[in-house]
């Protein structure tokens, strides 16, 4: 068993691509996040243990979480990956990944330094291939975002980190609205010329994207106006060229899943974020 540091991305997915694209659709972040990287200096872990084959893929910026994924890895590949972490002289704040390997590094992260897990958070990742999604005969329409939109999508983009339990400043808000305006990432579901929900994408992959940013105002839910924005979004996106898009779901929100099983998404599996604290 050897582990493996790279200084840049491009390397990097040169080496971990072949074991991520064995679940792609679960590794969107993983790889969309390297493929983001490949132009950029900065301070970031990348690293890749081996077993004859690649069996662990790790990645962490400076200011998230250590993502992985990995293929029957036991607690000495993590054992190795926590004394290569400690080594660089880097600490892990959050770690996500699928649950069982997530749920095994917490526990060795735990062992060797005394910070526990807290505040997890079980999500669910849904996959969508080309011609599986199912009719949606909603009346309404899907635009880009536009400039005129700035103030009511600045509001939603803060009204949906309070919701998730993350609030942001509204300074925060609305630079993110400026940005996704910017990078054409948004889309509005209108009906009769009112927007009523909204939908972004993001972290293009080699086969696919994801959709996220799904939100609907309170008094405009229970309606169908999120399942028709992301069934909209959904086929623009496949008509486009990509073979599948998907879905980051909190497990709580079960209406969620169930909205996006109804227009033929498939769940694939279970990803687990977790918190450190000490003690």
């Amino acid at each position: 068993m050897k582990i493996m540091n790279f200084s840049h991305a491009a390397p990097f997915l040169d080496a971990a691509l072949p074991l991520l694209m064995q679940d792609e659709a679960v590794n969107n972040v993983m790889i969309g996040l390297a493929m983001q990287l490949r132009q950029q200096h900065s301070d970031v872990y990348f690293a890749l243990l081996s077993d004859h084959k690649p069996a662990l893929a790790a990645l962490m910026t400076p200011s998230g979480p250590l993502h992985l994924y990995g293929k029957d890895c036991t607690a000495g590949h993590l054992n190795l990956l926590v004394h290569n972490i400690r080594q660089q002289l880097r600490s892990v704040s959050q770690v996500v990944g699928p649950a069982g390997l997530t749920n095994l590094f917490a526990s060795v992260w735990s062992n060797a330094t005394g910070y526990k897990a807290v505040n997890s958070k079980l999500l669910s990742v849904y996959c969508l291939e080309r011609d599986m999604l199912l009719p949606d005969k909603r009346r309404g329409m899907l635009r880009s975002v536009e400039m005129k939109d700035e103030h009511l999508l600045t509001q939603w983009m803060y009204e949906m980190s309070v919701e998730n339990g993350i609030p942001i400043r509204e300074e925060d808000a609305s630079w993110r609205t400026k940005q996704s305006i910017a990078d054409g990432d948004l889309y509005l579901w209108e009906v009769e010329g009112t927007p009523v929900s909204m939908a972004g994408k993001a972290r293009s992959t080699p086969n696919g994207i994801a959709i996220h940013s799904v939100y609907t105002p309170l008094p405009l839910r229970n309606m169908g106006h999120a399942a028709a924005c992301v069934a909209a979004l959904s086929e623009l996106l496949l008509h486009s060229g990509y073979d599948f898009c998907c879905i980051f779901a909190d497990d709580t929100l079960v209406e969620a899943g169930r909205l996006y099983t109804n227009m033929g998404y498939e769940q694939l599996e279970h990803v687990i974020e977790h918190h450190f604290i000490l003690g």
